[in-house]
């Protein structure tokens, strides 16, 4: 197991996309009074943000049409495991969790009582910076010595293509994450809420970097190309 801590850009450098995140288009003029509001919001989750990732591997033992039998794990997926079936072998899991921590937790729960409107900019903040913060932690894990010289796909999550959010059992009792301060619900939810849980497949090679090449839900909000 290895505990990393992922670093965050400065705030200017997410501006724009906290500006897109809360669905304004690329080059959109941004009312003022919404700019006097993003703009400290955004400085103060990145404040108090305290990224810290964790993550475990796991050789790939079988395919089946519908999981991934790994050492520890099974990742049930249809769309994954077609992925990782197409992979030559070996095949490597690195399961991991992020989390803000609870600091940041707290005084948006703090800001959601006093304004919704507060509440809602906090919240938006927090998920972009808790896309931002995985994101780094995944550059990361590519630089693991263990993994040089190998292929990775994108990332993927209990709850996103048909790996159910009863997923997070499996993550929690291979991995867990307690160790970093992340716990789950019965509902299958993390506190802290801006946590994040996944696994990420290497090999020699990948001929798709994610199972969006080949699957029929064409409506995918979390399509990608």
């Amino acid at each position: 197991m290895t505990i990393i801590q992922p670093p965050l850009p400065e705030p200017r450098a997410l501006l724009n996309d906290f500006f897109q995140h809360m669905g304004y288009p690329k080059k959109a003029k941004i009312p003022t009074q919404i700019k006097d509001i993003a703009i400290p919001t955004l400085e103060r989750v990145l404040k108090l943000a305290r990224p810290v990732a964790m993550y475990e591997t796991t050789n790939v033992l079988s395919v089946s049409e519908a999981s991934i039998l790994c050492q520890g794990l099974e990742i049930s997926s249809h769309l994954w495991a077609e992925l990782v079936g197409k992979m030559p072998e070996p095949r490597t899991v690195a399961v991991f969790a992020m989390t803000l921590g609870m600091g940041l937790e707290n005084e948006s729960a703090r800001s959601q009582e006093k304004s919704m409107a507060m509440g809602y900019f906090m919240h938006e903040a927090g998920a972009l910076v808790a896309e931002t913060a995985v994101e780094a932690m995944q550059g990361m894990i590519k630089k693991d010595p263990a993994f040089a010289g190998l292929a990775m796909t994108r990332r993927f999550s209990p709850g996103y293509c048909d790996w159910p959010t009863e997923g997070q059992k499996d993550i929690f009792g291979f991995l867990k994450p307690e160790r970093i301060g992340i716990s789950v619900s019965s509902g299958w939810g993390m506190t802290p809420s801006k946590s994040i849980t996944g696994a990420i497949v290497f090999a020699p090679k990948r001929p798709y970097a994610s199972p969006c090449g080949f699957c029929s839900n064409t409506t995918c909000d979390h399509r990608r190309g």
